[in-house]
């Protein structure tokens, strides 16, 4: 048996966070035109012009994991962030639909536009909680609003799924 107190870890805190450090959340016991109602009309306009371009968002399984990781891996470049392949996301993604427990569920939304998607999300929905995990989205069509759809779509979900609270899961605190 390891006794933790006699060890030398020499630990040091890493250079990089691969998580946030912050995060936000949204209480979801308004209905949705109170929720819209307290964002920044900004944030509104641009969920609504979405809506008006025609972006749909829907939630997809496993067989779109590929379009979900070329999106994700242009978004990690664009912003500097760390570059995870396929494989990285296959164990989050891979119970999309298979799971039978009602008090958790994954969730992966993808907006398209003309067929060609445009942003997507994984969500994570537990029973008191829906999480957005990770997002993506193309340097084209930024003027569709994708995320903005997604983002949209996901409180909506996380709110029919009966949890209480969405959590941004990496705003920044301002």
């Amino acid at each position: 048996r390891l006794n933790i107190n006699t060890c030398n870890w020499n630990l040091n805190k890493s250079t990089g966070d691969t998580l946030p450090t912050n995060t936000f959340f949204l209480n979801l016991k308004d209905n949705a035109d109170c929720l819209l109602n307290k964002m920044k009309s900004k944030t509104r306009y641009n969920i609504k012009l979405s809506h008006r371009k025609g972006v749909q968002v829907k939630e997809y399984g496993i067989e779109q994991l590929e379009n979900w990781t070329n999106l994700y891996k242009e978004t990690a470049i664009r912003n500097n962030m760390a570059v995870y392949n396929q494989d990285y996301f296959y164990p989050i993604l891979e119970r999309i639909g298979t799971n039978k427990n009602k008090n958790f569920r994954t969730s992966l939304l993808m907006a398209d536009i003309d067929n060609e998607f445009i942003a997507g999300m994984i969500l994570i929905l537990s029973k008191e909680r829906g999480t957005y995990l990770y997002g993506a989205s193309s340097s084209k069509n930024k003027n569709f609003m994708g995320s903005y759809a997604v983002q949209w779509e996901a409180i909506q979900l996380a709110k029919k799924f009966g949890c209480k609270e969405y959590d941004m899961f990496g705003a920044a605190p301002n």
